[in-house]
């Protein structure tokens, strides 16, 4: 399926835009503590990125409209026009490397939209999509059995083969919004060089589990 992805152009941006993109984007971490997290195995690491959120959210706001629109406004923290104002260039911004001297340092947040084949969906909804949030947009048909592998490749490629989800999409899906995040930073120092505490300390996961580690 052809990508409809557009090349981000540079662009300048105030200080108080900068400031409300972050702002923004702490929210969407605030987020994070009402997010459930039994059903993680109380042994096993899992990274969650504020930026994901913020991003997934903020196009089914904009594929949304009336209260569910408005209602997913409200928790993200910003209004329709700050949106609309600001999101293209937090999307250029999170597809820039980091430091152009230094070709290991990478970030890049790829949004893209998946719709069953034969739906109607809105010319401009899809059109926002692409050209602000620069998604990629597939048709596909959900009831085959290879949709998963599919959804999960594109995953894999545009994480440089560092995730590969085991994915179950039913049948019933009809439309899906998606945000993949990559970043590939170096530690200042070696991993060998950086001290941790003596002392263990106690975490207490969502299953009331106890977790002792030491920290850096």
């Amino acid at each position: 399926t052809p990508s409809l992805r557009s090349t981000p152009e540079t662009q300048k941006i105030s200080e108080e835009t900068a400031s409300r993109n972050a702002r923004a984007c702490c929210r969407s971490g605030n987020l994070l503590s009402r997010v459930p997290f039994t059903a993680i195995p109380s042994k096993s690491k899992t990274a969650v990125s504020p930026i994901s959120i913020f991003m997934a959210l903020a196009m089914a706001a904009e594929s949304a409209s009336g209260d569910t629109r408005q209602e997913i406004l409200d928790v993200l923290g910003v209004t329709c026009d700050e949106l609309s104002a600001n999101i293209k260039y937090l999307c250029q911004t999170c597809n820039e490397i980091l430091d152009s001297h230094n070709p290991f340092i990478e970030l890049k947040c790829v949004n893209s939209i998946w719709v069953q084949n034969g739906m109607q969906v809105k010319d401009a909804a899809i059109g926002s999509l692409t050209n602000n949030f620069f998604a990629d947009v597939f048709s596909m048909d959900f009831e085959k059995s290879d949709v998963s592998d599919l959804v999960s490749s594109y995953i894999h490629n545009e994480t440089h083969g560092i995730l590969s989800p085991n994915l179950e999409i039913t049948p019933d899906v009809l439309i899906m919004l998606m945000n993949v995040v990559y970043l590939r930073d170096v530690w200042g120092d070696s991993g060998a060089e950086l001290s941790i505490t003596d002392n263990k300390y106690n975490f207490l996961c969502s299953n009331n589990d106890v977790s002792c580690i030491n920290l850096l």
